[in-house]
């Protein structure tokens, strides 16, 4: 028979599911059984066009309280593993860490069946680890598995000097693009009005999960400036907050929604988008912004080329390779509220050179994100660490 890899997302019923997509789908292309073991609230349920082989093991991960998630997350756990020893997949593929010390030990335990594991960092630091405890915990995990993958050079190095990791383990595969997801030919009026925006504005799209590092607070100072020059310019925040977001920064929110200078420019929904509306978001705008404190790889960025949406990003992490400016979008120094509105008034000025940049952006992304490449070298790292007799075939 042959040979399972097993990719593993706890959330993905998140954003991360696109990424999964993408790389089973990529996986399947090029000869690996492949499937996801994923959550009972897959983000993408209702997309039967997409065809993933999905098997919910994380259930009732994200109903509850705290403690009831973290019962109901380490019952999966104990799942997945009898899964495996059963089944004794060819690779375990990790995706996402939800809780630390439960994911290491499962780790362990595959490890003990002989299975090799591998963790893809999306970022070298999870946002959830924040104790000096948790990150010697990480350390260990990142010892433990057979490979990590990171998405850049930087990446590499960060993670090999933060935790003393052989580089050698570290392999850098790029982050896909989302072209099995978006739909960049969707009509902008019908999105906008699926979405009940505005008809006739230029509008600009911050989409995502609300975290301190994603510089809200940098374009509630910025969208002022903005609508000073461009009047008629509307703003929306889509995304639902995360707990590490400081309650000021919603305040501000809610000010400039309301403020006598800009009421009736801004649109703010804190909520977690529907997957049915997501595509309506990114294609009712006109620029994606992203105005980041810091950002290792930003799935945000890919889905704005996937839609042929231009960016308006700060000049941190990844955002310095693949934002071109004058090609894909601009680039503004973190931080920096002044830069930011001069930004984003030079492009919603011209709403004709922000739709030629998306059609840029759109090839750029489909050159450079492609996953075919992408996931023949996921497969060709699997390969390596699998006995000759348990290999796919090329």
């Amino acid at each position: 028979m042959t040979p399972r890899a097993w990719i593993i997302d706890p959330i993905s019923y998140s954003g991360l599911a696109y990424y999964d997509v993408g790389l089973v789908a990529g996986l399947l292309a090029n000869g690996v059984r492949a499937e996801l073991l994923g959550s009972d609230r897959w983000l993408l349920s209702s997309r039967h066009d997409l065809a993933v082989p999905l098997r919910p093991v994380f259930r009732c991960t994200s109903a509850g309280g705290r403690v009831r998630r973290g019962v109901n997350y380490l019952r999966s756990l104990l799942a997945l593993l009898a899964m495996a020893l059963r089944e004794r997949p060819a690779i375990a593929h990790w995706q996402y860490l939800q809780l630390l010390p439960a994911d290491l030990l499962t780790v362990l335990v595959l490890r003990a069946l002989s299975i090799p594991t591998v963790y893809t960092a999306h970022e070298t630091v999870p946002w959830r680890v924040r104790s000096p405890v948790a990150r010697i915990l990480l350390g260990i995990l990142y010892r433990s598995v057979d490979r990590i993958i990171v998405h850049n050079e930087s990446d590499r190095f960060e993670l090999a000097g933060a935790f003393g990791i052989d580089p050698k383990k570290i392999v850098v595969i790029r982050h896909g693009d989302f072209s099995l997801i978006a739909a960049p030919d969707m009509d902008q009026q019908e999105a906008r009005a699926k979405l009940g925006l505005p008809n006739h504005s230029a509008l600009a799209l911050f989409f995502g999960t609300l975290r301190s590092s994603k510089g809200v607070d940098v374009l509630v100072r910025a969208w002022p400036q903005v609508v000073e020059s461009l009047p008629t310019a509307h703003l929306v925040v889509a995304g639902q907050p995360d707990r590490d977001l400081a309650p000021g920064v919603l305040l501000s929110l809610q000010r400039l929604a309301q403020g006598p200078s800009t009421r009736g420019t801004v649109t703010v929904r804190l909520e977690q988008v529907p997957d049915a509306d997501v595509n309506a978001y990114y294609r009712a705008a006109d620029v994606v912004v992203l105005p980041y404190h810091g950002i290792t790889t930003s799935g945000v960025l890919r889905y704005a080329y996937s839609s042929a949406r231009p960016v308006v990003a700060t000049s941190v992490g990844e955002h310095n390779t693949w934002v071109i400016p004058g090609v894909t979008g601009a680039l503004v120094p973190p931080g920096n509220a002044d830069a930011l509105a001069v930004a984003l008034v030079q492009l919603l000025a011209n709403r004709a050179y922000c739709a030629a940049l998306g059609a840029r952006a759109l090839e750029f992304g489909r050159t450079h994100f492609d996953w075919g490449p992408i996931a023949a070298k996921t497969a060709a790292l699997y390969r390596e660490l699998l006995p000759t007799r348990q290999r796919w075939p090329r």
